[in-house]
């Protein structure tokens, strides 16, 4: 039984059936609408080196203490939330604008550091969003990043692969896993002018569920812990901050702790506009993918002399960064072809377009000249080979077991095969031909990647005729040969 209270693990499950039923509608609304962002040239997901580049930002009002020594910028509960559906109007929400609101702060105050109280995973572990969650918060620069009861729930190998694969500032004070080494710290102490700050974290027992009852593989200690390495990194002489992701039973202790200045709330889906206290202790309260909070500190002695607080959304008026809109178009692709595919029953096994050839000559010849066969090239010509984001689009299957992993690794899958078109397995076409005839490619599947942001002027019928595959004739489906061989050698044979 998973650990915890019921009504977690409810909570958690419907929120896994509900995203079942509408998690490809939603994403099928956002790529094919578009974004209120600058379209990349007309190429299958290529973009622009505009799209690669972080905004300005925009000037920030001014807090009430004056100029801080320190902001902090505090988000938490993305709960996998790339970016956010627009359809009945304007919502606050989305990486693309908390990248924009976090590089105005940082341009602004200059001393600023970005901390995410925990719970940035969706509800399945296995779930590919995850890994472009942290994508996102690498490309956004966050230093600290605490590991919530999410995250432990992925529990034991995704985890450490999604955090070996993004190597980001992890927090986890007082709880370990057993027999794993993860890249979490026990401590993040940041510099920040003359400034020291420390960020300590407290996982609450009771907020842990672990499906298939693996509780007894995470050592969580108590609160006497985190007061240890609050005491030490104070006479260093360290501001220090505990992020608490802990159910409200579970806070009190943690008020109790001497030499904590600030402490953040987390395990949350609200967000409070006002600085609440736990004992003698500010506290500020975030959650939700739609807010930030930011704290503005005067320091003196690693002791906090002046403090104002204000909940930012994270609506239109903050600049939308293209980097992680790109990413999002990354991952919505590659979420949607899962779907496309399955809905059919088909799982691809990708082969070299070279194998095709061997029968359509023709179409193979074709394809290499074409802007297909030569999207890998158009990718060395931008400088953009290292870009995952535009492997997902300019490769074949990147992403997947047989798919794109390197040109020399799988120098074959480097540009836009016949499959990523065509989605059928070459086997069953090769053994029967007429049985097995791959579908005719379809706009539903070209919009996978020519989608109104990475290609503004695409029109279906006339792009396919761009790709130059000549037209191969259809072999009808002859029935089997019948044996007549004892039928004829009977009436030989004569009554």
């Amino acid at each position: 039984m998973p650990a915890g209270p019921a009504g977690v693990v409810g909570r958690r499950q419907m929120a896994v059936a509900m995203s079942t039923r509408t998690c490809v509608g939603i994403l099928l609304g956002l790529v094919l609408a578009g974004c209120d962002g600058p379209g990349g040239p007309d190429t299958a997901g290529g973009g622009s080196h505009g799209d690669h580049l972080p905004p300005v930002g925009i000037k920030v009002k001014p807090f009430a203490i004056g100029r801080p020594d320190v902001v902090l910028l505090i988000t938490g509960g993305t709960h996998g939330r790339l970016e956010i559906c627009n359809c009945p109007g304007p919502q606050p929400g989305g990486l693309s604008r908390r990248s924009g609101l976090v590089i105005s702060y940082r341009r602004t105050f200059g001393n600023v550091l970005l901390l995410d109280a925990g719970d940035f995973f969706w509800v399945k572990p296995e779930d590919p969003r995850n890994a472009y969650v942290l994508r996102g918060y690498r490309l956004i620069g966050y230093d600290a990043v605490v590991l919530g009861d999410h995250e432990w729930a992925a529990l034991w190998g995704p985890l450490r692969r999604l955090l070996a694969g993004q190597p980001l500032g992890y927090l986890s004070t007082n709880a370990r896993a057993r027999g794993v080494r993860l890249p979490a710290q026990r401590a993040i102490v940041r510099r920040l002018g003359n400034v020291r700050v420390a960020v300590v974290s407290y996982l609450g027992p009771r907020t842990l569920w672990f499906p298939g009852g693996s509780a007894d593989r995470l050592a969580v200690e108590g609160p006497e812990a985190v007061a240890r390495r609050v005491a030490e990194l104070k006479r260093q002489g360290c501001v220090v901050v505990l992020v608490a992701h802990a159910e409200a039973e579970e806070l009190p202790p943690l008020g109790e702790i001497p030499d904590v200045d600030l402490i953040v709330r987390g395990n949350t889906a609200r967000s409070e506009a006002r600085l609440l206290r736990l004992g003698r202790t500010p506290m500020v309260r975030v959650g939700g993918a739609d807010f930030v909070a930011a704290v503005a500190m005067k320091v003196r002695g690693g002791r906090i002399v002046a403090i104002d607080y204000r909940l930012e959304a994270v609506d239109l008026k903050w600049p939308e960064d293209p980097r992680l809109m790109s990413l999002f178009q990354a991952y919505a692709h590659e979420a949607m072809r899962a779907s496309y595919d399955s809905a059919r029953g088909l799982r691809l096994r990708y082969v070299r377009p070279e194998k095709c050839g061997r029968c359509h000559k023709a179409q193979y010849q074709a394809w290499r000249r074409g802007p297909h066969g030569r999207s890998w090239r158009a990718l060395e010509a931008a400088g953009m080979t290292r870009q995952g984001d535009c492997l997902t689009c300019h490769t074949a299957g990147f992403g997947t077991a047989t798919g794109f992993r390197s040109p020399r690794q799988t120098p074959g899958m480097a540009a836009v095969t016949c499959q990523e078109c065509h989605r059928s397995n070459l086997q069953p076409h090769a053994q029967a031909p007429a049985r097995h005839r791959p579908p005719p490619v379809i706009q539903d599947t070209c919009e996978l990647c020519h989608t109104p942001r990475t290609s503004p002027r695409f029109n279906f019928k006339t792009y396919r005729l761009r790709i130059g595959c000549a037209r191969v004739p259809r072999v009808p489906l002859k029935p089997p040969r019948r044996d007549l061989s004892s039928r004829s050698a009977a009436r030989r044979a004569g009554p």
